[in-house]
């Protein structure tokens, strides 16, 4: 592939991740729309679960959703980052919370306008969080491989070192 290419496909990555997380946030998607999937899962592995149990249980779910969707928004866009070449990890690391703030601020904001859906700052913070932890696992991954993530040289705790000309994959 061509960097061209290469850099189209890690925008296309981002923003599909980020209609996604749109659709998701979306009238279909509210606590009585999922309550009817993750709900019969819950019966079927659980069959003697108390009604309040799965009502928590249900809950648990949708807010690791949150986490878990925003993880992969922050780790797309830091991938994103490192390829257009970024050359401080913190402001890097800055750019990715700052794209994932942002979304989950669009995200909550439009769903507190649709009727069956209310729109939450306790999720913008829990998909910050999300975010972070998202980033958070994957420098801990490469530092853990010592190896560069995506295969950008310069991550905390691998050898190689940062080249001076933007990266060129």
């Amino acid at each position: 592939m061509t960097r061209t290419q290469l850099l189209w496909l890690n925008i296309s990555l981002v923003l599909a991740w980020a209609v996604l997380i749109w659709s998701l946030g979306g009238r279909h998607f509210g606590y009585d729309d999922t309550s009817r999937i993750i709900g019969p899962l819950l019966d079927w592995l659980f069959p003697a679960m108390a009604a309040s149990d799965k009502r928590w249980w249900l809950g648990f779910v949708r807010k690791l959703a949150h986490v878990t969707e925003y993880g992969v928004f922050a780790v797309l866009v830091l991938r994103l980052v490192l390829f257009l070449g970024g050359r401080q990890m913190a402001w890097n690391l800055g750019i990715a919370v700052a794209a994932t703030l942002t979304l989950a601020m669009l995200d909550e904001g439009r769903q507190g306008q649709l009727t069956n859906r209310s729109g939450s700052i306790h999720d913008v913070g829990l998909d910050v969080f999300g975010g972070s932890l998202g980033l958070a696992l994957a420098m801990s991954l490469a530092s853990l491989c010592r190896r560069p993530l995506f295969g950008v040289p310069g991550w905390p705790g691998t050898s190689a070192a940062r080249p001076s000309t933007p990266h060129q994959p």
